[in-house]
């Protein structure tokens, strides 16, 4: 999914998860927002997550954005903003080999992160919390890779539009 530009409010009606980038079981998902003051509703599993062997890619590219975090209790409070998930049973197949990829990115406004600490669904004592211009990491274990980055890369253009 690619939107270059304008103020956008996404996932309003609030799905319960696996939205805004989230790639599941092997495949790889995209989520692209070129410009614009944005309002996010993250769910469980959102925002640049990869979930069992898969990949995932959040980019908001600039903008001054708001992002607002709800978990529903059927999915418990799985990792969001750049995190990687996965069943805790083994397969013994490839599938226990394969990576899965969540990239989270914001690279440029000013943003505002709910508050809220977000605790690993794996490893309870590691809390993590998104903040603007900051960096985090989410990774557990040899083959879940997770990584946030807000950071200001991007400055918006002047034009006489």
């Amino acid at each position: 999914m690619v939107d270059l530009k304008g103020n956008d409010i996404y996932n309003d009606d609030w799905a319960i998860s696996q939205v805004l980038g989230n790639g599941r079981d092997g495949s790889i998902a995209v989520f692209i927002d070129g410009d614009g003051d944005d309002d996010y509703k993250v769910p469980n599993r959102s925002g640049g997550e990869g979930d069992l062997n898969g990949i995932g890619l959040f980019w908001d590219r600039r903008g001054n954005d708001k992002y607002t975090v709800q978990f529903k209790e059927r999915f418990g409070t799985t990792p969001v903003f750049g995190a990687a998930t996965t069943e805790s049973m083994q397969y013994r197949t490839f599938r226990d080999a394969m990576p899965s990829v969540g990239l989270f990115l914001d690279t440029g406004g000013t943003d505002i992160y709910d508050g809220s600490k977000y605790v690993d669904a794996y490893d309870k004592t590691r809390p993590f919390q998104p903040l603007d211009n900051r960096d985090w990491w989410n990774n557990i274990g040899p083959v879940l890779w997770g990584y946030g980055l807000d950071m200001d890369w991007f400055i918006p253009l002047i034009t006489n539009d």
